[in-house]
């Protein structure tokens, strides 16, 4: 057989064709329906494990220089297409091995996906994992992008504005996340309460006294909020 290449790589295609057909040969069926009731089953499975998936990813996977910004992009769109749930995260884990942190045309390519096929799995990885190292070091661009998701109907787009920050460590900007969370105080939506509490959690690893002072003075936060927030400083 001849495989169509993209320079050195076989072309985006036919390494989704070959993760897909690798993933199936994996697949329990077993796994895939307790996978699909764990996600109330909204998604289709293959039924495989992460370790298998990711064992597959190495051996399939291109080297790292190997990689253009264009057959990411492509790849990143078609393996995202696939039904089966398995491949949104081999699109995203592929996303993350070849991130391009200096490429900013990759925020607005990726910013769509948040919303396209949403749940929990998908947007706590493209949120904090993807675009939040895309513009991290621009604190311009990192406020803009979190002050306009915030204020979205979309839930998907505030819990992300939220947990945009989650890899920032004590480099968060605390005052934007104050003021994101207090924008949303009163929403109902579990995905957005449980949010703020995890990032007020994850900034409370560098700062436990401003986020127990930020606690104590906004007694309006929901309960879930607050649990989530202090979980680890008691």
């Amino acid at each position: 057989m001849v495989l169509q290449t993209q320079g050195d790589l076989v072309i985006p295609e036919e390494l989704l064709k070959n993760l897909k057909s690798g993933l199936k040969a994996l697949g329990d069926p077993d796994r895939a329906v307790s996978m699909q009731a764990y996600m109330k089953d909204q998604f289709t499975y293959f039924g495989v494990s992460s370790p298998l998936r990711k064992k597959l990813q190495l051996e399939l996977f291109p080297q790292r220089g190997d990689v253009t910004l264009s057959y990411y992009q492509q790849f990143f769109e078609i393996a995202w297409q696939e039904e089966a749930r398995e491949m949104k995260y081999v699109a995203l884990d592929f996303a993350r091995k070849f991130l391009m942190k200096r490429e900013p045309s990759l925020v607005g390519f990726f910013e769509p996906f948040i919303t396209n096929q949403s749940w929990w799995d998908t947007v706590d990885a493209l949120a904090p994992n993807i675009i939040g190292p895309l513009v991290m070091r621009d604190s311009s661009a990192s406020k803009s992008l979190m002050q306009r998701w915030i204020q979205q109907d979309n839930f998907w787009l505030q819990r992300s504005a939220l947990i945009l920050q989650l890899t920032y460590r004590d480099q968060t900007n605390f005052s934007l996340l104050k003021e994101l969370i207090l924008y949303r105080q009163h929403s109902r939506e579990f995905f957005v309460r449980k949010a703020a509490g995890w990032a007020l959690r994850q900034y409370a690893k560098f700062a436990p006294e401003e986020v127990l002072l930020f606690i104590e003075e906004n007694p309006q936060l929901s309960g879930l909020t607050r649990r989530e927030a202090i979980r680890n400083l008691i």
